[in-house]
């Protein structure tokens, strides 16, 4: 079994289970089954939380009520909660069960249904954290160009294609009346024109960069490999853990083996490439998310 998430990580996931427990989404819930769902899953987690505190050494036990509880919560997306809060208790759920993949999974489907999600934010981050392959910080450049764009990830898609929907008609209205009134309506034109050309931007870099189509969550601990079968050698000096996020590759020619259908090309964080059997991960964009 996995090893068990450190005492202060699990106090904040716990955290953040307390709040989402409270959380109005049984009401967003559109039919009473989702909402039995994920009140039994709440129920289940509570009982595990209880079960760990009472008897710490039954970890096998706990683990297996924190599995149960993220089945619910499962249940309940597929019966139609499909809401950030059933995401990040199924991932919570996994965490506390020590399932890492799983975990990272549901986080990261959280994050895609609401991008600026403080509770997937933070625990995912924390899980990163402890994982050996992680994205580059990209130095002082980097910090500086986050600084200025911190806007891009803290602001959502949605509501950052609204706001340019509603600017860019309102820059061309004043040009429109700066024919009239004069240079004071054309600066407002380019300020709000030179707005929305961010904003534009900004959902092109999340289009084009940023797309989940082939992002994809290592659930099980993996070897990773120069090609598409075991006769390859180790493309990196330890295997990939569970929780290891990769984007998968379009294979564009190479030699294939007669067994190449099941592996697929990866692309990791950190920008270096390998094989791992299809088996071992599973999508971040699922069927009905």
């Amino acid at each position: 079994m996995p090893a068990l998430i450190p005492t202060a990580h699990r106090l904040l996931i716990l955290v953040n289970v307390l709040v989402l427990a409270s959380s109005p989404v049984a009401a967003q819930a559109v039919n009473a089954e989702a909402r039995a769902l994920f009140e039994s899953g709440n129920a289940l987690f509570a009982e595990a939380r209880a079960h760990a505190e009472s008897v710490p050494t039954e970890r096998a036990t706990t683990a297996k009520l924190y599995r149960k509880a993220a089945s619910k919560f499962i249940a309940s997306w597929k019966a139609d909660a499909s809401t950030v809060e059933t995401f990040v208790n199924t991932a919570n759920s996994f965490y506390f069960a020590g399932d890492t993949g799983e975990a990272v999974l549901y986080y990261r489907r959280a994050l895609a249904l609401e991008p600026t999600s403080k509770e997937a934010h933070d625990a995912l981050a924390h899980i990163r954290a402890a994982l050996p392959i992680g994205k580059p910080t990209g130095g002082a450049t980097g910090s500086l160009l986050r600084a200025l764009f911190f806007w891009h990830e803290s602001l959502s898609t949605s509501f950052r294609r609204r706001l340019f929907m509603a600017l860019f008609p309102a820059a061309f209205a004043c040009f429109a009346v700066a024919l009239w009134r004069g240079t004071r309506w054309r600066r407002f034109g380019w300020v709000l024109s030179s707005i929305a050309v961010l904003l534009l931007g900004s959902l092109a870099a999340e289009s084009v960069g940023g797309s989940l189509r082939r992002d994809a969550v290592v659930l099980v601990e993996v070897a990773g490999r120069r090609g598409d079968g075991e006769t390859y050698s180790p493309s990196h000096s330890a295997p990939f853990p569970a929780g290891t996020e990769v984007r998968i590759r379009e294979n564009r020619g190479g030699a294939a083996s007669s067994s190449s259908s099941d592996w697929i090309p990866i692309e990791l964080l950190d920008g270096s490439e390998s094989w791992i059997p299809a088996n071992t991960t599973q999508p971040v964009l699922a069927d009905g998310l």
